[in-house]
Protein backbone atom coordinates (compact mmCIF):
# COMPACT_ATOMS: atom_id res chain seq x y z
CA UNK A 1 0.00 0.00 0.00
CA UNK A 2 2.75 2.77 1.36
CA UNK A 3 5.02 1.05 -1.87
CA UNK A 4 1.67 1.67 -4.30
CA UNK A 5 1.00 5.23 -2.89
CA UNK A 6 5.07 6.69 -3.34
CA UNK A 7 5.13 5.00 -7.10
CA UNK A 8 1.67 7.23 -7.38
CA UNK A 9 3.40 10.54 -5.74
CA UNK A 10 6.53 9.84 -7.96
CA UNK A 11 4.62 9.68 -11.08
CA UNK A 12 2.37 12.60 -10.24
CA UNK A 13 5.62 14.49 -9.67
CA UNK A 14 7.08 13.44 -12.90
CA UNK A 15 4.04 14.28 -14.37
CA UNK A 16 4.23 17.88 -12.85
CA UNK A 17 7.74 18.48 -13.90
CA UNK A 18 7.00 17.11 -17.90
CA UNK A 19 3.96 19.75 -17.55
CA UNK A 20 6.65 22.83 -16.05
CA UNK A 21 9.12 21.91 -19.07
CA UNK A 22 6.62 22.13 -21.70
CA UNK A 23 5.16 24.96 -20.41
CA UNK A 24 8.96 26.68 -20.30
CA UNK A 25 9.13 25.25 -23.85
CA UNK A 26 6.29 26.68 -25.15
CA UNK A 27 6.77 29.96 -23.78
CA UNK A 28 10.31 30.04 -24.76
CA UNK A 29 9.37 29.13 -28.15
CA UNK A 30 6.63 31.86 -28.05
CA UNK A 31 9.21 33.97 -26.76
CA UNK A 32 11.76 34.10 -29.69
CA UNK A 33 8.78 34.36 -32.34
CA UNK A 34 7.91 37.54 -30.93
CA UNK A 35 11.52 38.72 -31.03
CA UNK A 36 12.04 37.37 -34.38
CA UNK A 37 9.17 39.58 -35.33
CA UNK A 38 10.75 42.90 -34.14
CA UNK A 39 14.05 41.55 -35.57
CA UNK A 40 11.77 41.68 -38.95
CA UNK A 41 10.05 45.04 -38.61
CA UNK A 42 13.81 46.34 -37.71
CA UNK A 43 15.13 45.35 -40.84
CA UNK A 44 15.34 47.73 -43.69
CA UNK A 45 12.79 46.89 -46.44
CA UNK A 46 10.84 44.56 -43.85
CA UNK A 47 7.77 46.40 -43.62
CA UNK A 48 5.66 48.38 -46.10
CA UNK A 49 5.91 52.29 -45.85
CA UNK A 50 2.29 52.55 -47.42
CA UNK A 51 3.88 54.79 -49.92
CA UNK A 52 5.45 57.26 -47.88
CA UNK A 53 8.88 58.24 -48.72
CA UNK A 54 11.29 56.63 -46.56
CA UNK A 55 13.11 58.97 -43.82
CA UNK A 56 16.09 61.17 -45.09
CA UNK A 57 19.23 59.62 -43.96
CA UNK A 58 22.12 61.57 -42.30
CA UNK A 59 25.06 62.13 -44.95
CA UNK A 60 27.68 58.68 -44.26
CA UNK A 61 30.48 61.77 -42.71
CA UNK A 62 28.01 61.99 -39.62
CA UNK A 63 26.37 58.56 -39.28
CA UNK A 64 28.66 56.65 -36.29
CA UNK A 65 30.37 53.05 -37.36
CA UNK A 66 28.51 50.62 -35.68
CA UNK A 67 29.94 47.29 -34.54
CA UNK A 68 28.74 44.06 -36.25
CA UNK A 69 26.19 42.61 -34.10
CA UNK A 70 27.31 39.39 -32.11
CA UNK A 71 24.19 37.13 -31.80
CA UNK A 72 22.79 36.18 -28.29
CA UNK A 73 24.41 33.59 -26.70
CA UNK A 74 21.83 31.02 -25.54
CA UNK A 75 22.54 29.58 -22.12
CA UNK A 76 21.16 26.11 -21.28
CA UNK A 77 21.49 24.86 -17.91
CA UNK A 78 20.38 22.22 -15.54
CA UNK A 79 21.44 19.81 -12.96
CA UNK A 80 23.39 16.35 -13.75
CA UNK A 81 20.50 14.43 -15.52
CA UNK A 82 18.07 16.78 -16.38
CA UNK A 83 17.53 18.03 -19.51
CA UNK A 84 18.01 21.96 -20.42
CA UNK A 85 16.09 23.10 -23.41
CA UNK A 86 16.23 26.23 -25.72
CA UNK A 87 14.89 27.72 -28.92
CA UNK A 88 16.08 29.76 -31.87
CA UNK A 89 14.87 31.30 -34.94
CA UNK A 90 16.50 29.76 -38.03
CA UNK A 91 15.43 31.36 -41.22
CA UNK A 92 16.60 31.17 -45.08
CA UNK A 93 17.66 34.33 -46.68
CA UNK A 94 19.30 32.11 -49.61
CA UNK A 95 17.52 32.03 -52.87
CA UNK A 96 16.63 28.25 -53.28
CA UNK A 97 15.42 25.62 -50.88
CA UNK A 98 17.55 23.70 -48.27
CA UNK A 99 17.16 20.48 -46.25
CA UNK A 100 19.63 20.40 -43.10
CA UNK A 101 20.58 19.33 -39.85
CA UNK A 102 21.57 21.28 -36.85
CA UNK A 103 25.06 20.52 -35.32
CA UNK A 104 26.98 21.06 -32.29
CA UNK A 105 30.13 21.62 -31.66
CA UNK A 106 32.06 20.43 -28.97
CA UNK A 107 31.52 22.46 -25.52
CA UNK A 108 34.81 23.59 -24.45
CA UNK A 109 35.80 24.52 -20.58
CA UNK A 110 37.43 27.64 -20.01
CA UNK A 111 40.95 25.95 -19.95
CA UNK A 112 40.01 24.23 -23.64
CA UNK A 113 39.16 20.92 -22.37
CA UNK A 114 35.61 19.98 -24.71
CA UNK A 115 33.35 17.53 -24.09
CA UNK A 116 30.70 16.45 -26.99
CA UNK A 117 27.14 16.45 -25.80
CA UNK A 118 24.64 15.18 -27.91
CA UNK A 119 21.72 17.74 -28.71
CA UNK A 120 17.89 16.08 -29.76
CA UNK A 121 16.09 19.09 -32.32
CA UNK A 122 12.85 19.77 -32.88
CA UNK A 123 12.23 19.63 -36.41
CA UNK A 124 15.05 17.21 -36.47
CA UNK A 125 15.46 18.70 -39.98
CA UNK A 126 15.92 22.10 -40.98
CA UNK A 127 13.92 22.20 -44.32
CA UNK A 128 12.92 25.54 -45.98
CA UNK A 129 12.01 27.59 -48.74
CA UNK A 130 13.57 31.06 -49.83
CA UNK A 131 12.20 33.90 -47.36
CA UNK A 132 10.85 30.97 -44.30
CA UNK A 133 11.97 30.65 -40.81
CA UNK A 134 11.33 28.03 -38.33
CA UNK A 135 11.58 27.96 -34.50
CA UNK A 136 14.39 24.99 -34.01
CA UNK A 137 14.27 23.44 -30.14
CA UNK A 138 17.11 21.82 -28.58
CA UNK A 139 17.16 19.68 -25.38
CA UNK A 140 20.32 18.88 -24.24
CA UNK A 141 20.76 16.23 -21.09
CA UNK A 142 23.51 17.45 -18.90
CA UNK A 143 25.64 14.86 -17.72
CA UNK A 144 28.25 14.25 -14.84
CA UNK A 145 30.60 14.52 -16.65
CA UNK A 146 29.89 18.36 -16.73
CA UNK A 147 31.49 20.21 -13.80
CA UNK A 148 29.13 21.75 -11.95
CA UNK A 149 29.25 25.58 -11.79
CA UNK A 150 32.08 26.16 -15.20
CA UNK A 151 30.52 27.42 -18.24
CA UNK A 152 30.93 25.10 -21.17
CA UNK A 153 30.90 27.40 -24.37
CA UNK A 154 30.04 25.82 -27.72
CA UNK A 155 27.74 26.81 -31.00
CA UNK A 156 24.94 25.43 -32.86
CA UNK A 157 25.06 25.96 -36.35
CA UNK A 158 23.24 24.99 -39.66
CA UNK A 159 25.50 24.11 -42.32
CA UNK A 160 23.55 24.93 -45.45
CA UNK A 161 23.16 28.77 -44.34
CA UNK A 162 26.29 30.47 -44.07
CA UNK A 163 26.04 32.91 -41.09
CA UNK A 164 23.83 30.97 -38.91
CA UNK A 165 25.82 30.49 -35.38
CA UNK A 166 24.39 30.40 -32.43
CA UNK A 167 26.48 30.50 -29.43
CA UNK A 168 25.61 28.77 -26.36
CA UNK A 169 27.00 28.34 -22.86
CA UNK A 170 26.66 24.76 -21.14
CA UNK A 171 26.22 24.88 -17.44
CA UNK A 172 25.88 21.82 -15.06
CA UNK A 173 24.07 23.01 -11.95
CA UNK A 174 24.89 22.49 -8.66
CA UNK A 175 21.81 20.16 -7.02
CA UNK A 176 19.78 22.35 -4.27
CA UNK A 177 21.17 19.87 -1.41
CA UNK A 178 24.64 19.99 -2.52
CA UNK A 179 24.86 23.77 -1.87
CA UNK A 180 22.82 23.54 1.01
CA UNK A 181 25.50 20.86 2.26
CA UNK A 182 28.58 23.01 1.52
CA UNK A 183 26.94 26.07 2.86
CA UNK A 184 26.70 23.85 6.19
CA UNK A 185 30.00 22.64 6.08
CA UNK A 186 31.77 25.97 6.17
CA UNK A 187 29.96 27.50 8.65
CA UNK A 188 30.84 24.32 10.92
CA UNK A 189 34.58 25.13 10.02
CA UNK A 190 34.14 28.71 10.96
Amino acid sequence: MAEQRAEDLWRRAYDANLGYSRAVGTLTTEYVRALASVARDLLPGAGDTGGAAPAPQAPAAESPVLPSPQPPTMVLEAEAGDVAVGAFVVENALSRSIATVVVASPFARPDGDAVVIPIACDPPEVTLDPGQQVVVRVAVTVTDELDAGTDYAGEFAVPELPGTRIPVVLRRRARAGTRAKRASASKRRR
